[in-house]
């Protein structure tokens, strides 16, 4: 599995308590691209038991490909990293779901850096 050609970047914004938000939404990639780095901002200001999640949806599994990170203690206007990328999921095929999940209304958009795949299976 290799990666080239130009990076792209995907931003999903959240708007509600525990919730998914997903990057193609009903259709799925529409290629295999490999997840690089993920990242964000607030756009209201945390509160309880706030946290912020990108997970790969696969055959209706869904995966977390970064750590859960807590913004319940981040203001409006704050931005934070996602430091930590699961290996073993990183890599979303034609078709599976990139996703955020939300915890407890945590408003913020999440910014997410890829690659795209270049393999006959992806």
């Amino acid at each position: 599995q290799w990666f080239s050609g130009v990076p792209f970047l995907m931003g999903v914004q959240t708007v509600a308590a525990t919730a998914t938000y997903d990057a193609y939404p009903n259709i799925g990639a529409p290629f295999g691209f490999r997840v690089i780095r993920c990242w964000g901002h607030m756009t209201g200001a945390g509160g309880a038991g706030d946290t912020v999640e990108v997970r790969r949806v696969a055959l209706g599994t869904a995966t977390a490909i970064t750590d859960v990170v807590p913004v319940n203690t981040l203001a409006d206007l704050d931005t934070f990293d996602m430091a930590q990328l699961n290996d073993a999921q990183w890599l979303i095929n034609k078709g599976d779901q990139l996703r955020v999940f939300t915890a407890s209304g945590s408003l913020c958009y999440v910014y997410i850096l890829c690659a795209r795949a270049q393999n006959a299976s992806t």
